[in-house]
Parts: structure tokens; C-alpha cells; sequence
């Protein structure tokens, strides 16, 4: 094999496995193969205008939750469905540590970006994880997506201006009242002025109550004076009680 040879096959590698389903295919879409990505439940309309969830009716503009709850972002949007491909790949990202896996679930969210009607953005934040939950992940998987998410659409990525400022219990138990208050007061910005009247887009692994990202951007505009937040995640979950 010749050096250039070799340095394509660095680049577009063959034969890879893909990430989710571990068959070899060479049709592998950064890693995750061609079968896979066609069976995302991705989300098309109607879905709710400020949440992004899918809707049963297309009359509505918004979902029940979105009604009679204020948000502080001004859109939240996502991929597909929190089930399937896209419920497996996370579960990789998170528990089995495949921190390779980003980069093939950002390429998917560059490309459901692309069809967003959204304002120019100035900087994207992930969400932060605890001290706690950090050492012992090793990685914030929000970070890991909001990184790669950065280099394909060109746009900075900060993970220094919002920290979480103390540990919040585990919101996958809790039931949507919990959640909310056990995300109250739960981060803190630094560098504020680096923020102030800045668009900035939100990026999480999954949208489920929205009440993690709905502190975080609470706290942007309030206490950072950012003009106006966007939350983009991978996957929005199916509501809870």
C-alpha cells in the first residue's frame, strides 16, 4: 500500500463497525452505517413549536407542557426520538464510554441543523456535568457532542463560561415536579460580560422535561444578560409524569 494510500485510509477508513449495530459495512456514515441512520426516528412535523416534540395533531402549535410552562429559551430542537438508534448510541456515549461515537451523532446533528431557521449564533455551551458525575464519567458527553457539533458548523465552543455548582440528584428517577426543583439554583456563569447580549445555542445529549436546560438558560439570560438561548440536542424524550 502506497503512503497516500495509507493516508486515505486513515481518513475514510473501510470496513469499519458500525458504533451502534457492530455490522461491518462500507456504507458507514462516520461510523454508524447506512442502516442505522435510515432508522432514526427523526422528527418531522408536526411537533411543538417551542419544545420540538412531536405532535399527534397538526392543528397545535404547542404541546400540553409547553402551554402552561414558561420557558426561557426561545426553541428547543432535537434529531429524532429518544428510542431506537439514537437510544442505543447515547447508552454508548454515556455508560460504555465510546466517546468515538460524538463525532458520528454531531455529523447527524449538523445536518438536522442545517434545516433550522434560527438566528446566527455567537457561541455554542454544553450543558455541565458536577465535579462528581465528571470524575467518575471521565468526560461530559454534552461537551464531546457540543465539540465536534463547533467544528462542523464553524462556530466557537465554550465549556468555561456555566458550571454546575452543586451535585443535583439523578433526574432519570424523578418525576417532572422533581425535576424542576431539583434543578433550581443548580449552575453559575463566569466570564460575564464575554456574554452579554450574545445569542448562544444550548447543546444537550437528550431533552426530556427540558428542565435542565430551561436552568441553564435561565440563568444565561439573568444572570449573564445573553440576549436569547437555543437548545439543540440529539434526542428529545417522550413525556413523563
Amino acid at each position: 500500500m502506497s503512503f497516500y494510500e495509507t493516508f486515505l485510509e486513515m481518513i475514510f477508513p473501510k470496513n469499519l463497525k458500525c458504533r451502534v449495530c457492530g455490522r461491518e459495512s462500507n456504507e458507514s456514515h462516520y461510523s454508524i452505517c447506512a442502516s442505522c441512520v435510515r432508522s432514526i426516528e427523526y422528527i418531522n412535523p408536526p411537533f411543538c413549536l417551542k419544545c420540538g416534540k412531536p405532535l399527534e395533531d397538526d392543528s397545535l402549535r404547542k404541546c400540553y407542557e409547553c402551554k402552561k410552562h414558561h420557558y426561557h429559551f426561545v426553541e428547543a430542537r432535537s434529531v429524532g426520538t429518544f428510542t431506537g438508534v439514537l437510544k442505543k448510541a447515547v447508552y454508548r456515549l454515556k455508560y460504555k464510554k465510546d466517546v468515538y461515537i460524538a463525532r458520528p451523532l454531531a455529523v447527524l446533528m449538523a445536518e438536522s441543523f442545517k434545516h433550522l431557521d434560527w438566528p446566527e449564533a455567537d457561541i455554542i455551551i454544553p450543558v455541565p456535568l458536577s465535579n462528581s458525575k465528571l470524575f467518575k464519567r471521565g468526560f461530559n458527553q454534552s461537551y464531546l457532542l457540543a465539540r465536534e457539533l463547533g467544528k462542523l458548523l464553524k462556530l466557537k465552543v465554550s465549556d468555561r463560561h456555566i458550571i454546575r455548582v452543586r451535585d443535583t440528584d439523578s433526574q432519570t428517577k424523578l418525576t417532572r415536579a422533581q425535576r424542576w426543583e431539583n434543578m433550581k439554583g443548580a449552575f453559575e456563569v463566569f466570564k460575564k460580560e464575554a456574554l452579554k447580549g450574545r445569542t448562544i445555542i444550548l447543546v444537550d445529549d437528550i431533552f426530556t422535561t427540558g428542565a435542565t436546560v430551561d436552568e441553564c438558560s435561565r440563568t444565561l439570560i439573568e444572570d449573564a444578560g445573553v440576549k436569547e438561548v437555543y437548545v439543540f440536542t440529539l434526542a428529545t424524550a417522550k413525556n413523563i409524569t
